[in-house]
């Protein structure tokens, strides 16, 4: 699935990150066996965007959608249970 995507300078708008979470969403829904992480993936690489810097390009939703997916597959730990409390470092090393 080609989507023609333009990327545009920062700081994106709303809108953008709400146009760019929903094609996200999209690429999920089209691939049932996609998790959001994989359609990040698949976005990133239709659209040759850096995966590292996804997360300006997505909207909080979509943030936690894929953190929540990540803590379930064990990929991250809980900030419960974390031992360092830094925010959001787990989002493709960001």
């Amino acid at each position: 699935m080609k989507t023609e995507v333009v990327v545009e300078t920062f700081p994106l708008t709303n809108a953008k990150k709400q146009q760019i979470s929903l094609e996200i969403e999209c690429i999920k829904e089209t691939y049932d066996e996609y998790t959001y992480i994989e359609s990040v993936l698949e976005w990133c690489d239709v659209n040759d965007v850096d995966v590292t810097e996804i997360k300006k390009y997505i909207n909080e939703t979509l943030i936690r959608k894929i953190e929540v997916e990540a803590k379930d597959a064990n990929l991250i730990k809980n900030k419960d249970t974390a031992k360092s409390k830094k925010d959001d470092q787990w989002l493709f090393g960001v």
